[in-house]
This record gives C-alpha cells, sequence and structure tokens, in this order.
C-alpha cells in the first residue's frame, strides 16, 4: 500500500477517534507494523503534549520554529 493510502486510513480513524486512538488500530492496518505503530502514537502523543490545550494554530511554517527550536542543539543520528 502506497504511503497515500496509508495516510488516509490514518486519518480516516483520526476522523472517527481523535488523537486519542488506541495503537491496536493502527496495527489492523495492512502495511503498518509493531515499529511504525509505535512511532506514529509517539508521535500523537508529542502533540497532545506539546500543543496548547485550548489548541494552536499552525498557519505557516514560522508558526512551527518556537515548537519545535530546543531540538536544533541535539546531535542528530547518522544512517550508513
Amino acid at each position: 500500500m502506497d504511503v497515500l493510502a496509508l495516510s488516509k486510513i490514518i486519518v480516516s480513524i483520526l476522523d472517527e477517534k481523535g488523537i486519542e486512538f488506541d495503537i491496536e488500530e493502527l496495527l489492523k492496518i495492512d502495511g503498518i507494523g509493531t515499529a511504525k505503530a509505535a512511532i506514529l502514537s509517539v508521535a500523537f502523543k508529542f502533540v497532545r503534549r506539546r500543543i496548547k490545550p485550548e489548541g494552536l494554530k499552525i498557519k505557516s511554517p514560522t508558526d512551527v520554529l518556537p515548537l519545535i527550536q530546543h531540538f536544533a542543539d541535539r546531535k542528530q543520528e547518522l544512517n550508513k
């Protein structure tokens, strides 16, 4: 399954369940294994904790910078 098809399925789960979905929902999707489901789950948990409860509207790329600026000095893992 290509990435666009997978993303449509994930968006439909988010539309139905919100970002409080269960990781088991992702594991039911053909093409998403334990590792990818865990990554997606952690990403959404990060969003829930990082973005203000009242919501934050990202209207341009510059709106993202304050949210991720603390990552600027971290070392990146190199793939070899």
